[in-house]
């Protein structure tokens, strides 16, 4: 308070100013303490170290999934339905640069594919993706 002293104008009652200096020093520390702490690498704040490498048995079956999605992709899809679910879904193009990339003629250009593939696909891992969800 001795430091603010100062700012006292004499416009107000003095409890009046000394709540007013008082509350903003506790405001001021309140977030200073907050970015500390954030700022801090303090290790009792840090959140648990996940382990990124999953077990035996999930890596297989992550493989097993993986080759009958495989044999899915060129079993019960048409060529033109798996090339456009890849490039889609593994590779991020977009419907209508896959439609002009591919020269498609149809009215809904990728967008059918994508649907008549994903129905297949639904059909043959609709029972493992409910587990999974």
């Amino acid at each position: 308070m001795h430091d603010r002293l100062d700012s006292f104008r004499l416009e107000s009652r003095f409890s009046t100013w000394l709540y007013t200096v008082t509350r903003r020093v506790a405001i001021n520390r309140g977030k200073f303490e907050r970015l500390r702490r954030a700022a801090s690498l303090d290790a009792e704040n840090l959140p648990e170290p996940v382990d990124p490498t999953p077990d035996a048995s999930e890596l297989a079956e992550r493989r097993q999934i993986a080759q009958e999605f495989r044999r899915a992709m060129e079993s019960d899809l048409e060529p033109t339905e798996a090339k456009i679910l890849y490039l889609h879904f593994v590779d991020g193009m977009t419907l209508p640069a896959i439609t002009k990339m591919l020269k498609l003629e149809n009215k809904s250009g990728a967008k059918a594919y994508i649907v008549s593939g994903k129905r297949k696909l639904q059909r043959r891992f609709g029972r493992w993706l409910e587990r999974q969800s």
